[in-house]
C-alpha cells in the first residue's frame, strides 16, 4: 500500500490572493465605444470602485481589491490608455474621463458606489462626486492630483527658460528632442498621442469641485508624498466639509501600499459605517 501524500501547507496570508484568483472575473466593456478592461470580485451589498493612478492599471489597487471584496462587491478598472483599456481616440480632458466613469458605474454597477480614487484617478473622483452626487455613497481620496500647487521661483525660471527653447526649436536653431527634459517623468513616458491628453488632464486644476463635493469623504496621505504634497490634503480636508483626513508619516505618493493593512481597514470602517 503506498503512502498518502502529504499536502503541503498554504500560508495564511496567500489564501486572499488564491481565494481572488479563483474568484474575480475579468472582462471588457465598451462605453461611448472606449473598450474598458475591468474586474469584479466579492458580493456585499455595496459596491467599491476603484480609479488608479496615472500611469497605472487594476494591478495598483489588486490587494486591497482583493482584502475588500470580503465585505463588498468590488470593481476594478483601468482607464482608458492603461493597461488592456483601449486608448482615448482623440486627446482627453479630465472631463472625458469623468464622463467614461460614469457611464460605467450607471452600466456595469446597481445604485451609489463607494468610490475610491489615487492620484490621477481622485481627479476623476472629485468630480463625479461633485457633478454627480446621486453616484457616489462615499468618497475615499488618496494622495489625490488636481489642486492648484505652490509655484516656487525656481519654477518660474524653468517654465521661461522652456519658452525660450520652444521658440528657437520652432526656428530650427536647435534640436526640438532638447525639449524632452523639461517633461516630467511621466510625460518622457507617454507615447506621443498620449501627451495631448496628459497635458490637458494636469492643467485643469479642481478646487472649485472639491468645495461642492458633499458626500462623506476619507482622505489618506503619505507625510514623505513629493508627487502631491501633504499641504494638498490639508487644502482638501478643508474644502470638502464631511471630510476626515488622515496621514501617515512614514508613507509617500502609495500611501495605500505603504501603510497597506492600516489604510484597508480605514477603508472598510469607513465603508460599514
Amino acid at each position: 500500500m503506498s503512502p498518502q501524500p502529504t499536502l503541503f501547507p498554504i500560508p495564511f496570508y496567500l489564501l486572499p490572493f488564491i481565494s481572488y484568483l479563483l474568484s474575480n472575473k475579468t472582462m471588457f466593456i465598451e462605453i461611448e465605444n472606449q473598450r474598458i478592461n475591468y474586474e469584479l470580485a466579492g458580493a456585499g451589498e455595496k459596491t467599491v470602485v476603484f480609479l488608479h493612478g496615472w500611469g497605472g492599471g487594476m494591478a495598483g489597487f489588486r490587494g486591497c481589491f482583493n482584502v475588500l471584496a470580503r465585505d463588498f462587491r468590488v470593481v476594478n478598472l483601468e482607464l482608458p490608455g492603461f493597461g488592456q483599456s483601449a486608448p482615448p481616440a482623440r486627446p482627453f480632458g479630465i472631463m472625458d474621463y469623468a464622463r467614461i466613469v460614469r457611464g460605467f458605474i450607471r452600466t456595469v454597477c446597481a445604485g451609489p458606489v463607494h468610490l475610491v480614487g489615487h492620484s490621477f484617478g481622485g481627479r476623476i473622483a472629485l468630480i463625479l462626486a461633485a457633478e454627480h452626487a446621486e453616484q457616489i455613497e462615499k468618497l475615499v481620496l488618496i494622495d489625490s492630483a488636481g489642486l492648484k500647487p505652490r509655484r516656487g521661483l525656481r519654477r518660474f525660471f524653468r517654465v521661461c527658460r522652456y519658452k525660450f527653447m520652444k521658440r528657437l526649436a520652432e526656428r530650427k536653431l536647435i534640436d526640438p528632442k532638447r525639449l524632452e527634459k523639461y517633461g516630467s517623468a511621466d510625460y518622457r513616458a507617454l507615447s506621443p498621442d498620449m501627451r495631448a491628453t496628459f497635458v490637458k488632464v494636469v492643467n485643469r486644476r479642481l478646487d472649485k469641485y472639491a468645495a461642492r463635493v458633499r458626500a462623506p469623504t476619507l482622505i489618506l496621505w503619505g507625510k514623505r508624498d513629493k508627487d502631491t504634497p501633504v499641504y494638498m490634503a490639508k487644502r482638501l480636508a478643508k474644502l470638502i466639509k464631511n471630510s476626515e483626513l488622515r496621514i501617515f508619516p512614514d508613507a509617500g505618493h502609495y500611501s495605500y501600499i505603504d501603510c497597506f493593512w492600516e489604510c484597508n481597514e480605514l477603508m472598510r470602517a469607513f465603508f460599514l459605517n
